[in-house]
C-alpha cells in the first residue's frame, strides 16, 4: 500500500505542538512532514509486513 501525502493549507500552518498533537490523536498512523510541510501517512505496520 501507498503512502498518502496530504497537502491542504490548514495543515501547512501546524506548528510543531500542534503537528505533535495531530500525530498523538492518530497514533494507530505512521505520520512524517518533511522541510516542505507535506504529510506524508503510511498505513499501520501489521505483523505480516512488520517482518518484511
Amino acid at each position: 500500500m501507498e503512502p498518502i501525502k496530504l497537502k491542504t493549507p490548514v495543515l501547512d500552518r501546524l506548528t510543531e505542538e500542534e503537528f505533535a498533537q495531530f500525530c498523538l490523536d492518530h497514533r494507530d498512523l505512521r505520520i512524517e512532514r518533511n522541510r516542505s510541510g507535506h504529510i506524508t501517512i503510511m498505513p499501520p505496520v501489521f505483523t505480516e509486513s512488520g517482518f518484511k
